[in-house]
């Protein structure tokens, strides 16, 4: 049988023991001297740890000599007698001593019991004495209660029967019957105030609240603002929304709604705000404020903050005008209001005087200059930047300060109003003939790959990809639609070919369109500008629309539902560039957002479609002044369109009312500067004494500019009839020109001219056609560039002015302009009257260059 493991030490021991006798001594006092060390001498402990130690000690000396004590006791009874004992007497003895020792045992155990027991009823019984005196008191604060709830009750009872019998009016005894109704002991109050019959009141419904009312306020744009962040959103009950933020506190929004004509309170008004419109902070601060709001309100608080101004902005416009909401006081074209300031508190409200120094905060455009180096020289640039500045001044030069503000702010704000509410209410009354497109180009996407390196994620090589989103509504439904194109041109071309697929949608969901109203923000370089109201009107015309506006949103109020659809559509291409799919351009972005986008609409605009409609711009588009204060403009006629100053949809004109004086416009002037950019060949008579020479010379630039100018022609005549089929190249597709018969076969009618136009050959025109001049800015390596001073001519045959490049006829020294002359030319050309035989001289000359030439080239 193994040996346990204390039978092995033992047996180490005793080996140890016999046969190294001074290694088992060394061992045994190393033990001594660890005990030694862990027990602690008297003089070291401290008073508490030595009386403990006492104790111990004292407890283990009892235990001890309580131990001897019975062990003698035991072996006095088990002497061994004089007489051996035998076996059963030796058995029947231990017996007795197993047990003595279980009695002994037991009787301890029963001790511990008892002694454990006598501690628990002494804590008990201490317990039970402070509960029964914690009991007593609170019986006794209780009966204090109680007496003086008795006095209260006998007071009250006595005061309801005088007031009740006292009584005359029915209304007052129905008010004291209501009391009985609301009690939860009716029959105690019945009795007491002494009624006979039951109290019966008529329960009334509940009015249902019109929820739909109060969201509506709510997503209205003047009074919460649509985010457009990709990460700004909020999900309730597995629907994703885009964040809108209040414009104003919950208290002024209420104002306004209750202004509006709202029916509801203040707290049903809060309790229906959607879940994902709230209140603004810090982290999301409105990057795109109104720079006249932010500056007005500086200074209104800089005024509130000197006790001079206890109002509200809203109080102070009402103040200075007689109507907020009338065109004619706002615009300062009211007699009586015209010229009224705004009365601030006496200096002895206000806790400053109109002497002391204030500051205030304000945005301003500021001269900033900044070194460039450019090889070993370093230039100073300067240019503007926009900054908040503190400025300071005495509280008089404050206020009056505030009242010229005031007064141009006033026009502002009514614009701002003005186009929301025309916003709203052309959207609401729209009929089955009428739509309202509403777009904004959103913040360009950054091209994406899902791993990308260094080099690239800190440089300059990513692509950026246009997005113009937007939203279309008819009468009864919504689209929303994004169009993505390469090239990052935003000008009035790159609009109308991001809106062509935009409109050939609603041609086909609305056959019977007349109307359609445009709603975007106003910037000069794209929306509100001649060349935009110029194709506004043009494409009107070829779509056979009997009607259409443009509206443009006060500035610094454009945000719309446009830039929440733009927020929606880089957060789907972020998400897909998280699972690992690349998105470098245009293309891929639309092949991921078709796939994505259930709801909405997808497009793809090549950059061909762009250059097909920048070639439809004349060179004679008239500007129309005062396009910034212009915020409607509508046309019925090609070239013609009506502005005025804000938008007006009022029945049941919706557009075309006379309201805030509407004026005329003609886009394109009467008088032909420079012609139209589709023009044609000119004709020549070919000289019957030339013959046919062996060889030409043609310039492969200027035969591409005539291929382009008759291409062009062919995309505007396509237009007619209303479809954009075969408006745009690559959308629906163009026709070339390329062999002379079909390019005899077209009969281009440009500049009201009679009749068709006759081509020559080109094999027999005798015609050379030399290389575009060089520019006139001369590029110098290392130094800036410079550019010659141009010089004015005018055109002999169209009178237009030329800048630089022109042809000067050999023969009668006149000047040509490059479109009279088929394209750019040098110092071989004769114009159309010398080489008609208005000059015979002309005619000689022409001869003798061209044989020169023919023999040069031989």
């Amino acid at each position: 049988m193994p040996l346990t493991g204390a039978e092995k030490t033992r047996r180490y021991r005793e080996k140890l023991k016999n046969e190294r006798p001074d290694e088992y001594a060394a061992q045994c006092k190393r033990n001594l001297d660890r005990l030694k060390s862990k027990k602690k001498k008297n003089t070291e402990m401290s008073s508490e740890e030595a009386e403990l130690q006492r104790k111990k000690w004292r407890e283990e000396k009892r235990k001890h000599c309580a131990k001897i004590k019975k062990i003698k006791s035991i072996t006095k009874c088990t002497n061994e007698p004089e007489n051996p004992i035998d076996g059963s007497d030796l058995i029947t003895l231990n017996r007795f001593r197993r047990k003595c020792r279980f009695l002994l045992k037991k009787c301890r155990y029963l001790q511990q019991c008892t002694d454990k027991l006598k501690t628990q009823k002494e804590k008990y019984k201490k317990r039970l004495y402070r509960l029964k005196i914690k009991d007593m008191k609170e019986i006794n604060d209780l009966n204090l209660t109680i007496t003086k709830m008795r006095a209260r009750e006998e007071v009250l009872e006595s005061t309801l029967q005088k007031t009740y019998r006292g009584t005359k009016s029915q209304n007052d005894k129905k008010i004291l019957k209501k009391i009985v109704d609301n009690s939860t002991n009716k029959t105690v109050v019945t009795k007491m105030l002494g009624l006979i019959g039951k109290a019966r009141v008529q329960k009334r419904k509940r009015n249902q609240i019109n929820v739909y009312e109060i969201t509506q306020f709510y997503l209205r744009d003047d009074v919460s603002r649509i985010t457009s962040g990709r990460k700004e959103t909020r999900t309730q009950h597995k629907e994703k929304k885009q964040i809108r933020y209040l414009m104003d506190t919950l208290v002024e929004s209420y104002k306004k709604y209750k202004d509006g004509g709202g029916r509801y309170g203040l707290t049903s008004f809060f309790n229906h705000k959607p879940f994902y419109v709230l209140s603004p902070h810090l982290n999301a601060r409105d990057t795109c404020l109104c720079i006249k709001h932010s500056n007005l309100e500086f200074l209104h608080s800089a005024i509130r903050r000197c006790g001079a101004l206890k109002m509200g902005m809203r109080q102070v416009l009402s103040n200075v005008a007689c109507d907020t909401k009338s065109y004619t006081c706002m615009y300062d074209k009211c007699e009586s209001c015209k010229d009224k300031k705004l009365n601030f508190e006496s200096s002895e409200n206000s806790k400053t005087d109109d002497s002391n120094i204030v500051s205030w905060l304000r945005w301003e455009r500021q001269d900033h200059t900044y070194s460039k180096k450019e090889g070993i020289e370093t230039k100073q640039i300067k240019t503007k930047r926009t900054k908040k500045i503190t400025k300071s001044g005495t509280l008089e030069d404050l206020k009056k300060f505030f009242n010229e503000e005031l007064h141009n702010f006033k026009k502002h704000y009514y614009n701002m109003q003005q186009q929301q509410s025309q916003y709203r209410k052309a959207i609401s009354q729209l009929k089955d003939n009428e739509v309202v497109l509403v777009c904004d180009f959103s913040e360009s996407y950054e091209a994406k790959l899902a791993s990308e390196i260094q080099a690239m994620h800190f440089g300059a090589s990513k692509h950026q990809i246009t997005l113009h989103t937007g939203m279309v509504y008819w009468h009864n439904k919504s689209q929303s639609f994004c169009t993505l194109a390469e090239s990052n041109n935003h000008q009035p071309p790159a609009i109308w070919a991001h809106l062509t697929p935009i409109i050939q949608l609603i041609k086909e969901e609305t056959p019977n369109l007349d109307v359609i109203h445009f709603f975007t923000d106003g910037p000069s370089s794209q929306y509100r500008q001649k060349n935009n109201f110029f194709l506004f009107a043009y494409f009107a015309k070829k779509l056979q629309l009997n009607f259409a506006t443009w509206s443009f949103f006060e500035s610094g109020h454009g945000k719309s539902v446009a830039d929440g659809i733009g927020g929606s559509v880089k957060r789907t291409l972020d998400r897909k560039v998280c699972q690992g799919v690349d998105v470098t351009d245009a293309k891929d972005a639309y092949d991921i957002l078709k796939q994505c986008l259930k709801v909405t609409k997808v497009f793809l605009v090549p950059d061909s479609a762009i250059t097909a409609i920048t070639h439809i711009l004349p060179r004679n588009i008239q500007p129309l002044k005062g396009t910034l204060q212009v915020h409607q403009i509508m046309t019925h006629d090609e070239n013609i369109i009506k502005f005025r100053d804000v938008s007006c949809f009022c029945e049941p004109l919706r557009g075309r009312c006379a309201c805030f004086q509407p004026q005329i416009h003609s886009v394109v002037s009467k008088t032909n500067r420079g012609g139209d950019r589709i023009q044609r060949v000119q004709s020549l008579a070919k000289p019957p004494e030339l013959a046919q020479p062996e060889c030409q010379v043609f310039d492969d630039i200027s035969l591409q500019h005539v291929n382009n100018q008759i291409k062009h022609k062919g995309i505007i005549d396509s237009l007619e009839g209303g479809s954009l089929d075969s408006a745009l190249p690559d959308l629906v597709g163009t026709f070339d020109i390329s062999d002379m018969e079909s390019l005899k076969s077209l009969d281009v009618n440009i500049n009201n001219s009679e009749g068709p136009v006759e081509l020559m050959d080109i094999n027999v025109m005798p015609i050379i056609f030399a290389p575009v001049p060089k520019s006139t800015v001369r590029q110098t390596p290392g130094k800036e560039n410079k550019t010659i001073k141009k010089t004015f001519t005018i055109c002999q045959k169209c009178k237009a002015s030329v800048v630089g490049r022109k042809a000067n006829c050999m023969s009668c020294k006149k000047n040509y302009c490059e479109e009279c002359t088929a394209g750019p030319q040098k110092w071989d050309y004769l114009c159309d009257i010398c080489l008609e035989g208005g000059s015979l001289a002309g005619v000689i000359l022409y001869v003798i260059i061209f044989i020169v030439l023919v023999y040069v080239l031989n």
